[in-house]
């Protein structure tokens, strides 16, 4: 009799596995970029769902606040981004969908998913991307959700890579099919203008030594007596640090401590009282 029981609760709990498999998104239930995007390990959702006949063309969508369909982004700006998976053939009983946003020049993970639709949610992997995706199938083929820019996107532009699936709602990965659709932004500053320009009171910065293990050395040669801004972005075009200090006309010098810091590859910006910035890269070894 406990034989039994026994084995009809561990055929339950392997149906509710098998189940959950089906109707959860790919990267939360087996950990797995499926959105197209470059480098090892990833894959899109049409290596495990197939057969199907919808044959589905995904779209994306990233608005402005005033409604504007775009592709140059400003920094530290929330978009909307709307995915809509439009069958060629048929009527899939329910859709889902996988949606990363990378930096062109180093395939990171760029800005911030935001405000969420019903049934969606997000997944980090191991090197560092960060996913959003269906949670439970839907009937609607159209997942919407915010963006936001990074506050500097190294190299200047970004990719979001979705993959769209299209099923036939019978909680298995055949008589499925998907479709892979990509968008690039260019990611500008909320100052462009002073970007295009030399910085008016910025004259250089020097880093040195570079790449660094622990102290990193900043030389700066500025032409003013005034307040500047200094920060530190990651490869992914987050801000990891800022501060103010009072600088004067010339020769400054200053050491940051960036033993905690992971290896990898940061830049430095430092910005006037005006607006104006300028910026080094340096390598955490």
């Amino acid at each position: 009799m406990r034989t039994s029981f026994l084995l009809i609760f561990a055929l339950g709990v392997l149906g509710y596995i098998t189940l959950s498999s089906k109707m959860g998104g790919v990267g939360t239930v087996n950990g797995t970029e499926a959105a197209g995007t470059p480098g090892p390990g990833t894959t899109t959702c049409a290596g495990c769902h197939f057969g199907g006949t919808f044959n589905p063309t995904t779209t994306i969508d990233i608005k402005n606040s005033s409604g504007t369909s775009v592709t140059q982004v400003t920094a530290d700006s929330i978009y909307d981004v709307t995915v809509t998976i439009a069958a060629g053939n048929g009527t899939p009983s329910t859709h889902g969908f996988q949606a990363i946003f990378l930096s062109d020049s180093a395939n990171t993970n760029i800005g911030t998913f935001q405000n969420l639709g019903t049934g969606q949610t997000t997944k980090t992997f191991a090197n560092g991307r960060i996913a959003v995706e269906h949670n439970t199938p839907s009937s609607s083929n159209t997942f919407a959700f915010k963006w936001k820019a990074p506050a500097y996107c190294p190299g200047g532009t970004a990719t979001l890579y979705v993959f769209g699936l299209a099923t036939n709602g019978s909680n298995t990965t055949t008589g499925d099919i998907g479709d892979g659709h990509t968008k690039q932004v260019t990611v500008v500053s909320s100052t462009p203008s002073a970007l295009a320009q030399t910085p008016s009171n910025v004259l250089d910065i020097n880093l040195f030594p570079n790449p660094v293990v622990t102290d990193l050395n900043l030389s700066m040669e500025l032409k003013a007596d005034a307040e500047y801004l200094l920060s530190i972005f990651g490869s992914n075009g987050q801000k990891i640090s800022t501060q103010n200090f009072n600088g004067n006309a010339g020769n400054n010098r200053m050491t940051l401590n960036v033993n905690e810091f992971a290896a990898g590859t940061y830049r430095i910006v430092l910005q006037d009282e005006n607006g104006a910035r300028v910026s080094k890269s340096f390598v955490k070894f």
